[in-house]
This record gives structure tokens, sequence and C-alpha cells, in this order.
């Protein structure tokens, strides 16, 4: 009686929320009056993004979130995203005895399903690249593709095996080179600026991606008529990699290990 009453309950609450929702869309209602010019806050943030006009003052990427993601928050990034890192170290630490372990053969799912997966993998492996390729010119970015690419394999685990991944060289040795060979071509790209500038006797600052009045040291390139920073494509591009290789290494690993406990031979 008890359990039928909260289903009820999580039932009204959903239907009132939805109903409600649906009200202030259709009515153009909002509960926070929108302005219709910009205040001083967001001028200042959309002219430090994209403003060809004074490109040392800017970050010249159309994508304000990655502008501000890296150009005025990259060191809280960089830590954000060694969280990752550290969960895929300690992975390794404490499942070290399963990293060169061959997982057990599987049978899979049926032939339909494994149809339909192989054809839509192509397309989801492509979503995320594409997803980070352009993430320095909209929204989303290298961590955004990388789960998308890794979201394929998670599926492709359950519908093919993890042993059709295995002997498709999708292994875990394979997946922590490649996750390593990444991070150091971020970390290459992070601290270039910083040697180019003690080669040439210039001030540079490390993550740094636009040329500045007092660091003239940068990476940018035209596509069209639009200036954009190159260092923000780069990064996109090698965390698109490590995301990818990183969640693919915990799934071989973590796997395995359960397979190991649950049915020891």
């Amino acid at each position: 009686m008890l359990l039928k009453l909260k289903v009820i309950g999580v039932l009204v609450v959903t239907v009132i929320a939805v109903v409600v929702s649906a009200i202030l869309t259709v009515n153009n209602i909002t509960l926070i009056p929108v302005r219709s010019d910009l205040n001083t806050l967001s001028k200042w943030i959309l002219s430090f993004s994209y403003n060809p006009l004074h490109p040392l003052f800017t970050a010249l990427t159309p994508a304000i979130v990655n502008a501000i993601v890296w150009d005025y928050r990259s060191i809280d990034t960089f830590f954000e995203t060694s969280v990752l890192f550290a969960a895929v170290i300690g992975a390794i630490v404490i499942y070290y005895e399963y990293l060169y372990e061959k997982p057990p053969r599987g049978k899979g799912l049926s032939p339909i399903v494994k149809s339909v997966v192989k054809i839509s993998m192509f397309i989801a492996v492509g979503l995320g690249l594409a997803i980070a390729l352009k993430g320095h010119m909209t929204p989303a970015g290298g961590f955004q593709g990388g789960t998308v690419a890794a979201a394929i394999i998670y599926i492709m685990s359950m519908t093919y095996s993890l042993h059709w991944l295995y002997i498709r060289n999708i292994r875990q040795v394979s997946m922590l080179t490649f996750r390593t060979c990444g991070l150091i071509s971020l970390v290459i790209v992070a601290i270039l600026p910083i040697l180019v500038g003690l080669l040439t006797g210039c001030n540079a600052y490390i993550l740094q991606n636009q040329p500045k009045i007092n660091a003239p040291i940068g990476y940018s390139y035209d596509v069209g008529d639009y200036r954009v920073s190159l260092t923000i494509l780069m990064f996109n591009i090698f965390e698109f990699l490590i995301v990818l290789a990183a969640f693919t290494l915990l799934l071989m690993i973590l796997s395995i290990a359960s397979m190991e406990k649950r049915f020891p031979e």
C-alpha cells in the first residue's frame, strides 16, 4: 500500500511539472523577466570571447563557453580533468592484475541487434569526433565528444562481448598507451608557448592560445573570414582521445575483474 502511494505521488508530481512547464512555454511566460539589452557582464564576456576588432584582448573563439573554460578557467578545468585521470590511475593500481588479462569469450546478443549496432557505431564515433572538432566554434568539446564515442564502445561490449573488442586490439594496454600519448600531447601544447618564449626571449603563458600585448606568442588560424584559436581545437582533439581511451580502459579492467570474481575458474 505504501509503495502504491509513493508511485502515485511521483506520477502526480510529474504530471503537475509537465503541465506547468507546457503552460509557461506555450504562453511564453518566464519566472525571471527577460531583458532585451545585455548587462555589463554579458557584454564583457562577448567582447573578450570573440572580437576580431581587438584580437589582442580576446580569445577569438566563437564558442563562448569554451573561450571562458580555456581562457579564464583553464587551471580550474585542468584540475577537474585531473579527477578523471586520478580515477583511471586508481583503477589501474587496484586492478593491476587484470591489465593484461584476456576477457572470456562471449556470444553477445542477437544478429539483428549486432547489425543495428554495427551501423550506428560509425555514426556515433563520427558524431563524437565532430563534436570535438567543432568544440571551439559551437557548444560542447573534446570531453563531450569523447564521452559520445566511448558510449558506443560500451554498447558494443554488451552487444558483441569484451572478447570481440579484445581481438580487434581494443585492449587494456593499448588504451593505456593511447591515453598516455594523448595526455603527453596535451601537456606539450599547453607548455609550448613558454618553451618558444624562452627560446625567443619573449613573454608567454601556459595554456595561452592567442597572442597578447605583453605575450606575442600564441596559436591562431583562419577559417574563411573567422580567425579562431588553434589551441582550443588541439585541446579538444587530444581530450577527445584521452576521454575515449580512459573510459574504455575502465570498462575493460572493471568488467574483467567483475567476471573473474563472479565466475572464478
